[in-house]
C-alpha cells in the first residue's frame, strides 16, 4: 500500500500496528517452530545416546560370555557369541555415525533457535516502537485537531466582527461619554435635593416671621389693619 497524503492518520496507523503485529506473530511463530525443532533433534539424540549405552552394555556382555565359553572349550557357544558379539559391533559403529551426525544436528538446530530467539526479541522491539510512534503520533494528531477547532472558531469570530471592531479611542469616548452623563445625572439630584431643602428652610422662615410678627403685634397691641393705639 503507498502513501496517501489525503488518508486518515488515525486509520493508517491502526493499519500499520496491525501489520506490524501480524509481522511479530509470523517471527514469533517461526521461532517456535525452530525452538520446537531443536528440542526434538535433542530428544532423538537423547534416545540415540540411550540406545548407543545399550548396545554397548549388550556387546561387554557378550564378550564376557566368550571368554567364559572359550575357558569352558564350548566351541559351539563361542563360534555363535562371536557372531553375535560382531553383530553388536556393527550397530555400535553404526550408532556412533548416527550420534555424530546428530549432534551436529542438535547443534545446528540450537543455533538456528538461537537466531530465532534474536528475531523474534528484535521483531517484539520493533513492534512496540511502532506502538510507541503510533501511541505520540495520535496523541500529536488530537493536539493537532484542538487547534485547528480553535483556529476555525477564531476565524468564524474574525468574520463574524470583521469591519465592526471599535478602537481603543472609540471605547474610552464611549466611557466618558457614560460616565460624564452618570455624574450629571447625580449632579441633578443633588441639585434637586437642596433646591427642595431651600424652598423648605424658606417656607419656615417665612413662618417664623409670620410668627414672630403676630408676636410683636399683640404686643403692641395692634391687629391687622388697625392703627396702633398711642402710648401713653
Amino acid at each position: 500500500m503507498g502513501f496517501n497524503a489525503n488518508a486518515d492518520p488515525e486509520v493508517e496507523f491502526e493499519q500499520a500496528a496491525i501489520e506490524s503485529g501480524r509481522r511479530h506473530n509470523r517471527v514469533r511463530e517461526a521461532a517456535i517452530n525452530s525452538i520446537a525443532g531443536s528440542n526434538r533433534a535433542q530428544l532423538q539424540l537423547n534416545n540415540q545416546i540411550s540406545s548407543y549405552e545399550k548396545t554397548t552394555g549388550l556387546l561387554h556382555t557378550t564378550v564376557r560370555l566368550i571368554e567364559k565359553a572359550e575357558k569352558a572349550g564350548n566351541v559351539a557357544e563361542v563360534a555363535r557369541l562371536n557372531t553375535a558379539a560382531i553383530t553388536l559391533t556393527n550397530q555400535l559403529i553404526q550408532q556412533e555415525m548416527q550420534i555424530e551426525s546428530q549432534k551436529a544436528l542438535v547443534l545446528a538446530s540450537v543455533a538456528s533457535a538461537e537466531d530465532a530467539k534474536e528475531m523474534v526479541a528484535g521483531s517484539a522491539l520493533t513492534h512496540q516502537q511502532i506502538l510507541d510512534k503510533r501511541f505520540e503520533g495520535l496523541t500529536k494528531l488530537s493536539q493537532a485537531k484542538m487547534v485547528e477547532a480553535r483556529n476555525a472558531s477564531n476565524a468564524l469570530l474574525r468574520e463574524a466582527v470583521a469591519g465592526e471592531v471599535p478602537t481603543v479611542s472609540q471605547v474610552m469616548e464611549k466611557i466618558e461619554a457614560r460616565y460624564a452623563k452618570a455624574m450629571a445625572g447625580s449632579e441633578l439630584d443633588d441639585a434637586s435635593v437642596e433646591g427642595t431643602m431651600r424652598m423648605i428652610e424658606r417656607t419656615s422662615s417665612n413662618d417664623a416671621a409670620v410668627d414672630r410678627l403676630a408676636l410683636v403685634r399683640e404686643q403692641l397691641s395692634i391687629t391687622s389693619g388697625q392703627a396702633p393705639k398711642e402710648v401713653k
